[in-house]
């Protein structure tokens, strides 16, 4: 349990999907998510994620969560370390105006030219980095949500 004492979330642990099983009987009643899905990179890269709805995203947290992404992939590059080249930020999708005005600020804030080169930042593509889902269930989202582990 992790107590957090400046943070409000109401939850209840009864949506909470089963955990995983070796029962193959109840393993095949159950849907398999996998990366790839979602347009995830494969394991063992690293998934910064946010379920929230975009717009409860503040532009200071934001521009810290990109910065973040980008020097752990700049740091996996260096080291070798494919878990964190392949790190990625995954989002919700709420709608293309909200996706791209989100893109822009990432652009922005790593000062891309919309070709992705930047002097300081070299070459970044946000559309590899940057992914959005699409909302879903709420027994599929809570089982998605395991794949940025």
């Amino acid at each position: 349990i992790l107590f957090m004492p400046h943070c409000y979330f109401v939850n209840s642990h009864q949506f909470l999907p089963p955990p995983p099983t070796t029962d193959t009987t109840l393993a095949s009643k159950t849907a398999t998510v996998c990366r790839s899905t979602y347009n995830l990179p494969p394991s063992p890269a690293f998934v910064f994620c946010c379920p929230s709805r975009p717009d409860k995203i503040d532009p200071k947290t934001f521009q810290v969560w990109l910065r973040g992404v980008y020097r752990t992939r700049e740091e996996g590059r260096m080291s070798g370390r494919l878990d964190m080249a392949n790190a990625c930020l995954w989002l919700l999708r709420s709608d293309p105006a909200q996706e791209e005005n989100l893109r822009q600020t990432a652009r922005a804030t790593l000062r891309m030219e919309e070709n992705g080169v930047d002097a300081h930042y070299g070459h970044v593509d946000i559309d590899e980095w940057m992914i959005f889902s699409d909302k879903a269930p709420r027994d599929t989202h809570l089982q998605r949500l395991a794949l940025a582990a």
